[in-house]
């Protein structure tokens, strides 16, 4: 019988059982393919934060997968780059479920009611606005929103 410790430290044993894997291996593993991993989301997204939290959920479903990696399918590299793609795709889709509301929609529910200068005035107050919020890191919109 094989025996193995997988991450949560349990000892599993079986004969036909694919092993978990072992700390020692993931440590490996993870200091040889991190900033490759961490490069090719932080690319595809462009934020910091997020790239931070998509990569500790790549290495957490290395753990999770890792017993259904077959080597004659393709090397480990591939098959890690692969889970890394996923994730990407899964972080878009889910942000692509919430619901965003323009700021020209706003700035033109604001105006309503208005006198046609007053209009003017206010659209490009709110173009300026616009401009100076596109300017701002994500965090300090988040800041922004919560501080409205």
């Amino acid at each position: 019988m094989e025996s193995s410790i997988s991450m949560s430290g349990k000892k599993t044993e079986s004969k036909n059982e694919k092993i978990a894997i072992d700390a020692g291996r993931f440590k490996q593993l993870y200091e040889a393919h991190y900033k490759q991993i961490y490069n090719y989301i932080s690319l595809r997204i462009n934020n910091h934060w997020d790239t931070g939290d998509l990569v500790s959920q790549v290495f957490e479903k290395l753990i999770e997968k890792y017993p259904s990696y077959r080597p004659d399918r393709g090397n480990l590299e591939a098959w890690l780059m692969g889970i890394a793609k996923n994730t990407v795709n899964d972080y878009y889709r889910k942000k692509q479920r919430r619901t965003f509301v323009s700021l020209e929609y706003l700035a033109n529910f604001i105006s309503l009611g208005k006198e046609p200068e007053e209009i003017l005035v206010v659209k490009e107050s709110n173009a300026k606005l616009i401009k100076a919020l596109s300017k701002l890191s994500r965090k300090e919109r988040e800041i922004m929103k919560s501080s409205a």
